[in-house]
């Protein structure tokens, strides 16, 4: 019997979170001949509208929507938002839902979280059987280590047969905060703040094994130093997982 399809539908809060957060289960959504739906809170700009247009490009969405809501006052908006994302919610009727973390360092990131689960409870809305929270990578390191800020994944999706692709979407320019590191490669980052965003998010990529080591091999012709800091990294973190994995919260509604 064939699997049945699902429809999904993705929060991102701005352009490239949907990359950094969940871009492997994307792209094996899509390989299962899943619909997927994408949703950019923000996006207004003409450098958002060309990322989103690249975004597009390299996953093919069944559909995207750009919200344009302004960046850094979505937590002003929280009406606003809870309406946009309900109409949205009850027009794609989606079964898996992907949003932002609810610890998130961002602002904006924890108020579509909360937006979004004021309009998903499944007594409204009995279609949704699957509510995933994402930890988008390049704001983790900037929250406070507490215990609430924690990001504790309970939930696993093998993305190992996309993985790589995952990788290439970089080269869109689609790559940690939107800011890519294309073919001018990483030596352009000069400010202390990029520089640790990049070395966290090379030292993840290296944590992915074998099946990666040829772009780790890339990243450390290109940088030296970045290369050695993501090694220091993970030479403080435990992983001895065999498969490359998308970390996911699972939320489930009472």
């Amino acid at each position: 019997m064939a699997k049945e399809k699902k429809k999904v539908l993705v929060i991102s809060v701005h352009p490239d979170d949907e990359t950094l957060g969940c871009g492997g289960s994307i792209l094996k959504h899509l390989g299962q001949g899943d619909e997927v739906h994408c949703v950019f809170i923000t996006g207004g700009n003409i450098y958002q509208r060309q990322l989103i247009d690249n975004i597009n490009a390299v996953y093919g969405f069944t559909s995207i929507i750009t919200l344009d809501f302004k960046e850094l006052h979505l937590h002003e908006m929280l009406n606003e938002l809870i309406e946009a994302l309900s109409k949205i919610v009850s027009i794609v009727q989606a079964q898996v839902l992907y949003i932002p973390n609810r610890s998130d360092a961002h602002s904006d990131h924890r108020a579509v979280f909360s937006a979004i689960m004021a309009c998903s409870k499944n007594f409204r809305y009995p279609f949704i059987e699957q509510i995933l929270m994402c930890e988008v990578i390049s704001e983790t390191d900037f929250a406070p280590i507490l215990g609430e800020n924690t990001f504790s994944p309970n939930y696993f999706i093998d993305i190992s047969e996309v993985f790589i692709k995952k990788i290439d979407v970089k080269k869109t320019g689609i790559f940690a905060a939107g800011v890519a590191f294309g073919t001018a490669g990483i030596k352009i980052l000069t400010s202390k703040d990029a520089k640790k965003l990049y070395t966290n998010c090379t030292a993840a990529v290296l944590r992915a094994k074998s099946c990666i080591m040829k772009t780790a091999t890339t990243v450390q012709e290109n940088c030296e130093d970045i290369y050695a800091d993501a090694k220091t990294i993970n030479e403080t973190k435990y992983n001895t997982e065999e498969v490359v994995l998308d970390s996911v919260d699972e939320n489930e509604e009472a």
